[in-house]
């Protein structure tokens, strides 16, 4: 390809961007895994975490682990 056409700052953009995303998608785990973690040392249910989120109540014990 042609170096003066922009393609390779256009490539180098998405690139970037999906490394972003990655990044938000990464960081919005933890902070579910920290919020399930905090609620159930509430004394918060995992029944009622799991109706929450629309999970099942064994996947609220692997968010948390963060699995």
């Amino acid at each position: 390809a042609d170096m003066t056409d922009g393609r390779p700052d256009a490539l180098t953009a998405v690139v970037e961007a999906r490394n972003a995303a990655a990044e938000l998608k990464d960081g919005a785990r933890t902070l579910v895994a920290e919020a399930v973690a905090d609620a159930l040392a509430a004394g918060v249910s995992a029944v009622k975490i799991a109706a929450a989120l629309g999970v099942s109540r064994s996947r609220v014990y692997q968010i948390r682990d963060g699995e």
